[in-house]
């Protein structure tokens, strides 16, 4: 995945469980803000993540909702986002 805003890459992954919180504050976290993403079947969508640790979707035309914490250490961390469809889509920065 790569950022519209940051010019970043990441990588997306799907998952059915849910993982636990972070004490990052989000409003100041690296994550916050808008991604271009592609989803399993290499279709581009947006993904908003939002200071307040909601988070927005629009793929295939499909609003997504749903909240997001940060997992793992400042160097290496992961925007983890558990949307209200059961699916959890997490964003982690790549060199």
């Amino acid at each position: 995945m790569a950022s519209l805003s940051k010019q970043g890459s990441a990588m997306l992954s799907n998952f059915l469980s849910v993982v636990g919180g972070s004490d990052q504050n989000l409003s100041e976290s690296e994550f916050a803000g808008t991604w271009e993403v592609r989803d399993s079947k290499d279709n581009l969508f947006e993904i908003t993540l939002f200071g307040s640790g909601t988070a927005e979707a629009n793929r295939a035309g499909e609003g997504m909702s749903g909240t997001w914490t940060v997992e793992g250490p400042r160097e290496g961390a992961t925007a983890v986002i558990s949307w209200e469809t059961g699916w959890t889509t997490k964003i982690t920065h790549t060199a």
